[in-house]
């Protein structure tokens, strides 16, 4: 346990005992070697502040001093965040056919449960297999992110379409490029669940159309992304507003208190070289051509 030796009188030292110190070097090394916003003082402050917890949660910003994305979890909102009961919604692909056009629902993708996880991927992909129309919408405008891989191996079968094995990059703050999202052994880099080997589809549409919103965030934006590898074998339009505006990568650890930490790492761009704005946004008009 850190000390800090106070003077006081008569030469004597009162020595004060700082409270979940092994947690709180943790977080300061990780940050310091991995965030992508990371400055000195703010580390510091962690291993020095009464209520850290208090202080990490106030002063997640960006360098531009807003909310920055990721951020610190408390161990009883992590209780909250795990388990059955979890608060995290459990949304799973909706489909509706209307004339010649499949519109498939995209939703949040959230929840950490395996068994959810593989129903999402194989539902999401026993749509896309058995589509029969010239048209796919592909509905992510109230997607809220989650799990990034779980999300894009649900959408196998659409990426299977192209050839490129990396379906995106992270650009980190020297911007230096690095393969983040990609196809490795016919599946996600980084699945966190087992799921059977899956092919392209079947049916190959003539026109896919991506719609996104302002509700349209993190994993979500990431997948937006993503899917503009398809636009150099397919007709692709992406539609509708704006994104929320959490392009940028998040990596994650478990704390030794039971919380947790996320945090950003790079920022998100296609394969062809096109991310968000200064804003943090993604725009429809900059995905078409």
């Amino acid at each position: 346990m850190l000390t800090i030796k106070n003077k006081i009188t008569k030469g004597k030292t009162k020595t004060k005992k700082i409270k979940d110190i092994k947690t709180r070097k943790l977080i300061y090394k990780t940050l310091k070697n991995n965030y992508m916003n990371y400055n000195e003082p703010f580390g510091k402050k962690i291993l020095t502040e009464n209520d850290w917890e208090k202080y990490i949660d106030e002063n997640w910003l960006d360098k531009k001093g807003k909310r920055d994305h990721g951020g610190y979890i408390t161990p009883s909102e992590m209780k909250k965040i795990k388990g059955d009961n979890s608060i995290l919604p459990k949304e799973l692909p909706k489909l509706d056919v209307k004339d010649n056009i499949t519109s498939i629902e995209v939703p949040t993708c959230s929840f950490n449960s395996k068994t959810y996880q593989k129903k999402y991927i194989n539902t999401l992909r026993n749509f896309l297999y058995t589509l029969k129309t010239d048209i796919l919408e592909l509905n992510f405008s109230q997607n809220g992110g989650g799990k990034t891989e779980v999300i894009a191996s649900g959408l196998l079968p659409v990426f299977l379409l192209q050839c490129n094995k990396i379906l995106a990059y992270l650009e980190d703050s020297s911007d230096k490029k690095k393969e983040v999202l990609k196809i490795v052994n016919g599946e996600i880099q980084n699945l966190p669940v087992k799921v059977k080997k899956t092919a392209k589809m079947a049916h190959i549409p003539k026109k896919i159309i991506v719609k996104m919103g302002n509700n349209t965030a993190s994993a979500a934006e990431q997948i937006i992304l993503a899917l503009h590898v398809l636009r150099d074998v397919l007709d692709i339009e992406f539609t509708g507003y704006p994104t929320a505006g959490f392009t940028t990568w998040i990596d994650y650890i478990n704390l030794p208190n039971g919380g947790a930490i996320e945090f950003p790492v790079g920022n998100m761009t296609s394969v062809h070289g096109t991310k968000a704005r200064s804003n943090g946004r993604i725009y429809p008009a900059d995905l078409n051509p």
